[in-house]
Protein backbone atom coordinates (compact mmCIF):
# COMPACT_ATOMS: atom_id res chain seq x y z
CA UNK A 1 0.00 0.00 0.00
CA UNK A 2 1.43 3.34 -1.02
CA UNK A 3 1.38 5.94 1.75
CA UNK A 4 0.55 8.59 -0.89
CA UNK A 5 -2.26 8.20 -3.41
CA UNK A 6 -4.09 10.64 -5.64
CA UNK A 7 -7.18 10.91 -7.79
CA UNK A 8 -7.74 13.54 -10.45
CA UNK A 9 -11.12 14.77 -11.61
CA UNK A 10 -10.33 16.38 -14.94
CA UNK A 11 -13.75 17.96 -15.30
CA UNK A 12 -13.42 19.82 -11.99
CA UNK A 13 -9.65 20.22 -12.25
CA UNK A 14 -9.52 18.75 -8.76
CA UNK A 15 -6.56 16.70 -7.58
CA UNK A 16 -7.06 14.96 -4.25
CA UNK A 17 -3.85 13.65 -2.68
CA UNK A 18 -4.11 11.50 0.44
CA UNK A 19 -1.16 10.73 2.69
CA UNK A 20 -1.39 7.81 5.12
CA UNK A 21 0.79 6.26 7.80
CA UNK A 22 4.50 6.99 7.65
CA UNK A 23 5.66 9.37 4.93
CA UNK A 24 9.31 9.78 3.87
CA UNK A 25 11.24 12.07 1.52
CA UNK A 26 11.54 9.26 -1.05
CA UNK A 27 7.79 8.69 -1.16
CA UNK A 28 7.08 12.41 -1.37
CA UNK A 29 9.58 12.86 -4.21
CA UNK A 30 8.17 9.84 -6.07
CA UNK A 31 4.65 11.24 -5.75
CA UNK A 32 5.76 14.65 -7.04
CA UNK A 33 7.38 12.99 -10.07
CA UNK A 34 4.24 10.94 -10.77
CA UNK A 35 1.92 13.97 -10.70
CA UNK A 36 4.41 16.04 -12.71
CA UNK A 37 4.40 13.40 -15.44
CA UNK A 38 0.60 13.03 -15.47
CA UNK A 39 -0.48 14.70 -18.73
CA UNK A 40 -4.03 15.32 -17.52
CA UNK A 41 -2.87 17.59 -14.68
CA UNK A 42 -2.31 21.13 -15.91
CA UNK A 43 -2.50 24.86 -15.13
CA UNK A 44 -5.12 26.03 -12.67
CA UNK A 45 -5.33 22.66 -10.93
CA UNK A 46 -6.86 22.66 -7.46
CA UNK A 47 -5.07 20.26 -5.13
CA UNK A 48 -6.41 18.97 -1.84
CA UNK A 49 -3.52 17.60 0.21
CA UNK A 50 -5.08 15.50 2.96
CA UNK A 51 -2.59 14.74 5.74
CA UNK A 52 -5.12 13.71 8.39
CA UNK A 53 -4.18 10.00 8.26
CA UNK A 54 -0.42 10.54 8.59
CA UNK A 55 0.93 8.84 11.71
CA UNK A 56 4.63 9.56 11.29
CA UNK A 57 6.44 12.23 9.31
CA UNK A 58 9.91 11.40 8.08
CA UNK A 59 9.91 14.21 5.53
CA UNK A 60 12.84 16.58 5.98
CA UNK A 61 13.68 20.05 4.72
CA UNK A 62 15.44 18.28 1.83
CA UNK A 63 12.14 16.70 0.77
CA UNK A 64 10.29 20.00 1.00
CA UNK A 65 13.04 21.73 -1.02
CA UNK A 66 12.66 19.06 -3.70
CA UNK A 67 8.92 19.76 -4.01
CA UNK A 68 9.48 23.51 -4.26
CA UNK A 69 12.29 23.16 -6.82
CA UNK A 70 10.07 20.87 -8.89
CA UNK A 71 7.14 23.32 -8.71
CA UNK A 72 9.39 26.12 -9.94
CA UNK A 73 10.88 24.00 -12.71
CA UNK A 74 7.35 23.17 -13.88
CA UNK A 75 5.91 26.62 -13.17
CA UNK A 76 4.00 26.66 -16.47
CA UNK A 77 2.36 23.32 -15.73
CA UNK A 78 1.36 24.38 -12.23
CA UNK A 79 0.55 28.01 -13.05
CA UNK A 80 -2.32 29.35 -10.92
CA UNK A 81 -2.48 26.15 -8.90
CA UNK A 82 -4.23 26.30 -5.54
CA UNK A 83 -3.22 23.86 -2.81
CA UNK A 84 -5.23 23.29 0.34
CA UNK A 85 -3.36 21.34 3.00
CA UNK A 86 -5.45 19.67 5.73
CA UNK A 87 -4.05 18.33 8.98
CA UNK A 88 -5.20 17.98 12.56
CA UNK A 89 -1.64 17.54 13.88
CA UNK A 90 0.24 20.54 15.29
CA UNK A 91 3.57 19.07 14.15
CA UNK A 92 2.38 18.55 10.58
CA UNK A 93 0.68 21.96 10.58
CA UNK A 94 4.05 23.48 11.44
CA UNK A 95 5.76 21.58 8.61
CA UNK A 96 3.03 22.64 6.19
CA UNK A 97 3.59 26.27 7.22
CA UNK A 98 7.30 25.83 6.51
CA UNK A 99 6.44 24.49 3.03
CA UNK A 100 4.07 27.42 2.48
CA UNK A 101 6.70 29.99 3.52
CA UNK A 102 9.51 28.36 1.54
CA UNK A 103 7.28 28.26 -1.53
CA UNK A 104 6.42 31.95 -1.14
CA UNK A 105 10.06 32.94 -0.65
CA UNK A 106 11.02 30.96 -3.75
CA UNK A 107 8.22 32.49 -5.82
CA UNK A 108 6.46 29.16 -6.34
CA UNK A 109 3.55 29.05 -8.81
CA UNK A 110 0.99 27.83 -6.26
CA UNK A 111 -1.23 29.57 -3.74
CA UNK A 112 -1.08 27.44 -0.60
CA UNK A 113 -3.41 27.57 2.40
CA UNK A 114 -3.38 25.31 5.43
CA UNK A 115 -6.52 24.14 7.18
CA UNK A 116 -7.50 22.00 10.15
CA UNK A 117 -10.91 21.09 8.67
CA UNK A 118 -11.46 19.27 5.38
CA UNK A 119 -14.74 21.01 4.56
CA UNK A 120 -13.28 24.49 5.02
CA UNK A 121 -10.34 23.53 2.82
CA UNK A 122 -12.60 22.18 0.07
CA UNK A 123 -14.80 25.28 0.19
CA UNK A 124 -11.76 27.52 -0.32
CA UNK A 125 -10.33 25.24 -2.98
CA UNK A 126 -13.35 25.01 -5.27
CA UNK A 127 -14.66 28.48 -4.48
CA UNK A 128 -14.20 31.23 -7.02
CA UNK A 129 -12.68 33.64 -4.51
CA UNK A 130 -9.03 34.28 -5.25
CA UNK A 131 -8.12 35.10 -1.65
Amino acid sequence: LMPIAYTYDEEQGLLVTTFEGEVTDDELEQHVRTVSEDPSVGPGVREMIDLRAVTKVKVTVKGIRYVIANDRKLADKFKDERQAVVTTSDLIYGMARMYQMMSDVNAGPSTIKIFREYDAAMTWLVGTEGS
